[in-house]
C-alpha cells in the first residue's frame, strides 16, 4: 500500500517558508537596532565661590616648658585678635592644632618645639582673600607664619553645586542629541531612542582655565561632558 506524503510535505514547506520570513523580519530589526551613533554633549557654568578658608600656621621653640606654653597662649591670642580685626567672628575662627613636643636630638636648638594652627571658614570670601594677602599685621604682633598655600590657603569653594547639577545634565544631554541629529541629517537617517548614556564626571576648573587647582580661585567653571549612544532609524 502506497502512502501519500504530499500533504505533510506541503505543510512542512509552508511552515519552513513562514519561519524563514519571520526570522528574516527579526534579523532585519536586529540589524536596524545595531545602527547607532556615539556623541558627546558639553555643559558649563561660570560660578563664584560662596565660602572661603584660610589658615595661620606658626611654630617656635624654647628650652622651658612653661615658657613655650606661655608663648603658645600669647601667639594664639595674637592670631585670633588679628583675624577679628579683619572682620571675622569668633564662630568662624577655630584653633584646630596645638602641639608641643620635646626635641630629643642632641644637637637640637631648643628642648621643646611647638606648632600652632588657627583656621577661618567664612562665607565672606572677599575678606578671606584680603586677610590671606596681608600678613603684615601678624608680623607686627610677633607671629611668624609657616607653610605653603596648600597648608595656609586661601581656598575657595562653591557649595551650591546641587542647584545646577540637574540643569547641567539636561543641557549636556540636549547638546549630545543635537550633535546626533546633525550626524543623522548628513547620513540620511533619523535619531531614535537613547541606547546607552554615560553622565560623565563633573569638574571644577579655574575661572581662567589654567592648570592650577580650582580651589585656589574664587571664579570657577563647572564642567560636565556626557556621552550618549542614539539609535539611528
Amino acid at each position: 500500500m502506497t502512502k501519500n506524503y504530499s500533504l505533510p510535505a506541503v505543510i512542512m514547506a509552508i511552515g519552513f517558508i513562514l519561519g524563514s520570513a519571520i526570522l528574516g523580519i527579526y534579523w532585519k530589526q536586529a540589524r536596524a537596532n545595531d545602527s547607532f551613533v556615539t556623541v558627546k554633549g558639553l555643559s558649563e557654568r561660570e560660578v563664584i565661590a560662596d565660602r572661603g578658608w584660610m589658615a595661620v600656621n606658626t611654630s617656635f621653640g624654647s628650652n622651658s616648658l612653661e615658657d613655650i606654653k606661655a608663648r603658645m597662649a600669647s601667639q594664639e591670642k595674637s592670631i585670633i585678635d588679628y583675624l577679628k580685626e579683619k572682620g571675622f567672628s569668633a564662630s568662624e575662627i577655630t584653633t584646630d592644632n596645638i602641639n608641643i613636643y620635646q626635641n630629643d636630638y642632641n644637637n637640637a636648638t631648643f628642648r621643646f618645639n611647638a606648632n600652632l594652627r588657627v583656621t577661618v571658614s567664612s562665607t565672606n570670601v572677599d575678606a578671606i582673600e584680603k586677610a590671606s594677602g596681608d600678613k603684615s599685621g601678624l608680623i607686627s604682633k610677633g607671629v611668624l607664619t609657616s607653610g605653603d598655600k596648600w597648608q595656609n590657603g586661601p581656598k575657595y569653594y562653591y557649595t551650591k553645586f546641587t542647584d545646577v547639577k540637574t540643569e547641567m545634565i539636561a543641557e549636556a544631554t540636549h547638546e549630545a542629541k543635537r550633535a546626533a541629529e546633525e550626524f543623522a541629517a548628513n547620513s540620511g537617517a533619523s535619531v531614535g531612542k537613547i541606547r546607552r548614556a554615560n553622565q560623565g564626571i563633573f569638574q571644577f576648573l579655574p575661572g581662567d582655565r589654567s592648570s592650577e587647582s580650582a580651589e585656589f580661585y574664587k571664579d570657577k567653571i563647572i564642567r560636565v561632558v556626557s556621552t550618549l549612544d542614539f539609535y539611528l532609524d
